[in-house]
């Protein structure tokens, strides 16, 4: 985990990164499971272009996309098709 991150308990933040030699500044959310585990994501959008409910909101929203992607890559090995 980036550091600065595990440390920090607010649920919305910024850290600053760096990946060859540039440096990037990222906001950092947590999002509340209903199961009641947390999950930690990091984006590039402005806290003023989108508030935490707002996040979260559209996080389970996209859920479904990322589950479909899954299956069509893991499932049914889509990545090793080829066309032209």
């Amino acid at each position: 985990m980036f550091q600065g991150v595990k440390e920090n308990s607010a649920n919305d933040f910024r850290i600053t990164i760096t990946h060859d030699n540039k440096t990037y500044s990222v906001r950092i959310v947590r999002v509340v499971l209903k199961s009641g585990e947390v999950e930690t994501l990091i984006t590039n959008l402005l806290e003023n272009e989108l508030d935490t409910d707002k996040f979260r909101e559209l996080y389970f929203l996209r859920w479904d996309i990322e589950t479909a992607f899954d299956t069509l890559k893991n499932k049914f090995l889509i990545e090793k098709f080829s066309g032209k």
